[in-house]
């Protein structure tokens, strides 16, 4: 017969404490990396309407001569698709290059703004940049609806003056740039 002494089996108290804590950081790390890819995946919805915003204004340009900067003008029809991200292009340069911007909207997370620049000698550029600056910059293009630090005045963080003629409002990056009487902002000095 087996002796009188009993063993139980079980979990002491700082066993179950330290596989709570490390149960804690794997689901912080989980957290983090799964905002981080959630983020990537929209910026993917800006990226695929500029690429489709390029490919209208070159085909646009080839028949025509010229950039245009009314997206129904060059069929693009994404727009009310767009779940994170709202699209607006700007001509510059009397139509020989343009800059099309998409601005995640106000539900949308910390993104960044993309900017896609086409420059007269047919080189294109993809930057990003902050929302809430080039927002401001061209709040009267968007009408500053549902864009996160959008100016709602449609001003460009600028009065146009009565005359109608153009002012001078400067840019976050620094340098000027020319605010036509429509309130809209020349950009060319302001993103490059």
């Amino acid at each position: 017969m087996p002796s009188g002494v009993t063993r139980e089996e079980g979990f002491t108290l700082i066993e179950l404490m330290v596989v709570v804590a490390i149960i804690g950081i794997l689901a912080a790390i989980a957290m983090v990396s799964y905002r981080h890819f959630t983020d990537k995946a929209k910026s993917v919805e800006a990226e695929v309407a500029l690429a489709e915003i390029d490919r209208l204004e070159m085909v646009h340009y080839a028949n025509r001569g010229i950039y245009s900067d009314d997206l129904n003008a060059i069929g693009f029809s994404l727009g009310p698709a767009l779940k994170y991200y709202q699209v607006a292009v700007q001509v510059q340069n009397g139509g020989t290059t343009f800059q099309a911007m998409a601005f995640p909207t106000a539900g949308s997370g910390k993104q960044l703004a993309l900017v896609l620049t086409r420059t007269p000698d047919g080189q294109a550029s993809l930057k990003r940049a902050d929302p809430t600056a080039l927002a401001a910059q061209i709040g009267g293009k968007l009408g500053g609806s549902g864009i996160a630090g959008a100016d709602p005045t449609g001003a460009g963080g600028a009065t146009p003056g009565a005359g109608g003629g153009a002012q001078k409002a400067s840019c976050r990056e620094g340098g000027e740039a020319s605010l036509a009487a429509d309130g809209l902002l020349d950009m060319s000095f302001c993103l490059k």
